[in-house]
């Protein structure tokens, strides 16, 4: 019960931020994005969406700093493909040695996985 009260708030935050962000109300979606990635380090929707946003007016460091904790996320709940396919798109677009050192751990997880599944 107490998970489905979590995935409603979560699903009205989601849509809050959406609409505030179609009203040009950037800074209080970004507010409310940080506030929730602060909540839940976990929830990748918004660390993409912080992500995305940043890599718009080329907040390169902000940018980088969320897709790799885009990342990070999917790797924690073992979507490795997912993973690497993030910090890859991330950076081809940006660059950063921290993307590619985590993507190399990823292709390593990758590996690993493959290697068990034999």
């Amino acid at each position: 019960m107490a998970k489905q009260v979590v995935m409603k708030e979560w699903k009205l935050m989601k849509k809050r931020i959406e609409k505030l962000i179609k009203a040009g109300k950037d800074e209080e979606a970004l507010q409310l994005l940080k506030k929730e990635l602060k909540k839940d380090p976990d929830d990748f929707w918004a660390a993409l969406k912080l992500a995305s946003y940043y890599e718009q007016p080329k907040d390169v460091e902000s940018a980088r700093k969320y897709y790799l904790q885009a990342g990070k996320i999917l790797s924690k709940a073992g979507k490795q493909l997912e993973a690497a396919q993030i910090l890859k798109s991330a950076f081809q677009n940006l660059g950063g040695e921290e993307l590619l050192k985590e993507l190399g751990k990823v292709g390593k997880r990758l590996i690993i996985k493959k290697k068990t599944r034999k």
